[in-house]
C-alpha cells in the first residue's frame, strides 16, 4: 500500500495505491488507486533489476525511480494520446516529509 498526498499546481492530490498479486508470466503485478474524489484507476506494475517501476495501462503509463535511501522519488508520466503514440504528459518529484510519511 502507497499513501500519497501531492501537489499538482495547485490542486492537492490525495491517493491510496494498492499493490497486489504477482503474475509470474509476465512479472507484473495488479495495481489499483483510489483518489480523494472517488476516482480509481487500473494498472499493471513492474520493477525492473535496478529498481525502477512502470504503472501501465491502455493510456497511461508512468516510470518511477526512487532515490538511494528512498527519500526522494522522480515520476515520468505519458498518455496514448491519438491511439498509437506515447506523449511525455508530465514530470513529478516526490520527497518524503521528516515525519517519515
Amino acid at each position: 500500500m502507497h499513501h500519497a498526498d501531492v501537489l499538482l499546481g495547485e490542486s492537492r492530490v490525495r491517493v491510496i495505491e494498492l499493490i497486489g498479486d504477482h503474475d509470474p508470466a509476465d512479472g507484473t503485478y495488479a495495481m489499483r488507486s483510489f483518489d480523494a474524489d472517488g476516482a480509481f484507476t487500473t494498472m499493471r506494475a513492474k520493477v525492473d533489476e535496478d529498481g525502477v517501476w512502470t504503472f501501465a495501462n491502455e493510456s497511461i503509463r508512468t516510470t518511477l525511480t526512487i532515490g538511494e535511501g528512498g527519500e526522494r522519488m522522480a515520476a515520468r508520466w505519458e498518455r496514448l494520446d491519438d491511439g498509437s503514440d506515447w506523449c511525455h504528459w508530465m514530470d513529478l518529484s516526490f520527497t518524503r516529509l521528516p515525519d517519515g510519511r
